[in-house]
């Protein structure tokens, strides 16, 4: 009962709850506060946080957090948060955010946010966004944006957009936006935009 001292030392193998928090230089195990579970480096296992849940480091297991889920560093596993999830590295697994999820690096796995998800570089796997997706770098998988889907170089796969779709590099698959796919190169889409590209 309380919260932890800072900056927290403690080692926890097993479980760890708090009210109305709680937290630890390294968890592994069961993490539960009433408000919000944190780890100065690594969170590993079991998380729920009322309000929310991170770690400074690494972030790996199961978690959910009622207003967002995240860590400074990777994040592995499958992890929800009310209004976001993200990793300021690395992400591999599930993440949903109601509003957003992402990570500053690279992704790989299903990431979904109610208005937008995206990798700082590189994106694999599935990317839903209520407004759009985007990678910063190269994607591989399926993205889906309500508004866009965005790649910084190449995508290949499928590029959903409301509006639009586009690719800083090449574009190999299928590309579908109202407005039609904008690229700088493109290869094997067999849509009506596409082909008008091409014809031109």
């Amino acid at each position: 009962i309380w919260v932890p001292y800072q900056p927290a030392r403690g080692v926890v193998h097993g479980v760890a709850l708090g009210l109305p928090l709680t937290g630890a230089r390294h968890i592994q195990g069961i993490g539960v506060g009433l408000f919000g579970v944190s780890a100065e480096d690594q969170l590993t296992g079991l998380v729920l946080g009322g309000v929310g849940a991170g770690a400074g480091g690494t972030l790996t297991g199961i978690g959910i957090g009622g207003l967002g889920i995240g860590a400074g560093e990777n994040v592995r596993g499958v992890f929800v948060g009310g209004i976001g999830v993200g990793a300021g590295a690395d992400a591999e697994g599930v993440l949903i955010g109601g509003l957003g999820a992402g990570a500053g690096g690279s992704i790989r796995g299903i990431v979904a946010g109610g208005l937008g998800a995206g990798a700082g570089k590189d994106a694999q796997g599935l990317l839903l966004g209520g407004l759009g997706v985007g990678a910063g770098e190269n994607a591989t998988g399926v993205l889906i944006g309500g508004l866009g889907a965005g790649v910084g170089n190449d995508a290949t796969g499928l590029l959903v957009g409301g509006l639009g779709v586009g690719a800083g590099g090449t574009l190999r698959g299928v590309a579908v936006g109202a407005w039609g796919p904008g690229r700088r190169s493109y290869a094997g889409c067999c849509c009506p935009e596409c082909w008008q590209v091409l014809r031109t």
